[in-house]
């Protein structure tokens, strides 16, 4: 799965949506609607929470172990709106990463070979 880099106290944190990070979105996030997930990185809280939770599944799928907190990442980000914006967009970057997932192990599913030759002896003989 593919991870989004964002920077932060002058280190490189990775971000990832995963099904891990949504359920802990569910349990963090109070009133938590699936349908307003992008509308959490707009608030300086709810981005704090979203960007803990995918930093944590982020550096988890690196092989490392988050070792900083919510706390840590609200204390080390300016409130400039320049920055935020910045890391707004690398959340909602990772947010649809996530989401793209969906789409590609979709398309990573076995294929019926026989099925498939069948299917172009029909198509050539038409």
């Amino acid at each position: 799965m593919k991870t989004v880099e964002l920077k932060v106290g002058g280190r490189k944190l990775r971000l990832a949506f995963t099904l891990g990070a949504l359920c802990e979105m569910q349990d963090t996030l109070s009133d938590f609607d699936m349908a307003r997930l992008s509308e959490y990185v707009k608030t300086p809280k709810t981005m704090l929470d979203v960007m803990a939770i995918l930093a944590k599944h982020g550096e988890a799928l690196e092989g490392r172990t988050l070792d900083v907190d919510r706390e840590w990442l609200g204390l080390h980000l300016s409130p400039a709106p320049n920055r935020v914006a910045a890391v707004q967009i690398a959340l909602l970057n990772a947010l649809a990463e996530g989401m793209r997932m969906e789409t590609e192990d979709d398309a990573e599913t076995e294929v019926d070979e026989v099925l498939e030759s069948i299917k172009k002896k029909e198509t050539a003989g038409a």
